[in-house]
């Protein structure tokens, strides 16, 4: 690859990602263009076509142009098959798609590729009401006794664990497994409530309520936020490759 391609797509990827981060959508989408024109005309061998297909797939994802990114992992699962990263993240695609069935097959791919990847586990059972005929546990203690020197992998399989005994209706046996990986994760975080305080402080010093008042509603109603509880955040978007 030349100089000149090569500082070309640098260009196009960081205005895509400028664009993004800005929350320009149609700036987003017409650099992405200029991207994919980019790539499509310095294809490169198959490794380097791999990479690109799975650089748009992963920008379509962000902005939520979901076939399209699914094309472009399929083309990069084509290309470079042995990539479990390409696989996880089609899986994720078809999530959004509402292709369950296609992205617990590609789960199931990306782990017999990297068996140490344990969102893979989480977001594959998550994907569906396990059933005494059909379920992932003998697979996942095993996962789960491989995976203790390591409690960003233990936590994950613990909670994909406690969601199909929870389907099976082994209640006590899902419940030692969400208690056990959130008491794990919970020793893992670093949480002062002191920092939020200061920073709620900061914001009121910053901001001070004379010069960010600007009306707003005269409803003296209640206002609810509402959202669902989840175990984990997760890791279900595509990720990076």
């Amino acid at each position: 690859m030349s100089a000149s391609v090569a500082a070309a797509l640098s260009a196009a990827r960081s205005a895509v990602v400028a664009a993004l981060q800005s929350h320009d959508w149609p700036s987003a989408a017409s650099a992405l263009e200029r991207l994919t024109a980019l790539h499509m005309a310095n294809p490169g061998g198959a490794l380097a076509q791999a990479r690109a297909q799975a650089e748009l797939g992963d920008l379509c994802s962000v902005l939520g142009e979901y076939a399209k990114s699914c094309q472009h992992y399929d083309r990069a699962i084509e290309l470079l098959p042995a990539q479990p990263r390409y696989w996880f993240n089609r899986a994720a695609v078809r999530r959004f798609l509402g292709d369950l069935t296609g992205a617990e097959q590609d789960y199931d791919r990306a782990l017999g590729l990297d068996h140490g990847d344990a969102m893979a586990y989480l977001n594959r059972s998550e994907l569906r009401v396990q059933s005494t005929a059909r379920n992932h546990i003998e697979e996942l203690e095993r996962a789960l006794h491989a995976s203790r020197q390591s409690w960003q992998r233990e936590v994950p399989i613990r909670y994909a664990l406690a969601k199909e005994y929870e389907d099976l209706g082994a209640y006590a046996r899902s419940w030692e497994h969400l208690r056990a990986g959130s008491a794990l994760r919970r020793r893992q975080l670093q949480y002062d409530a002191r920092v939020d305080l200061q920073t709620v402080d900061w914001i009121r010093d910053a901001f001070p309520a004379s010069e960010t008042a600007r009306g707003g509603c005269d409803s003296e109603e209640p206002i609810f936020i509402l959202g669902m509880h989840r175990l984990d955040p997760g890791r279900s978007h595509p990720q990076q490759s």
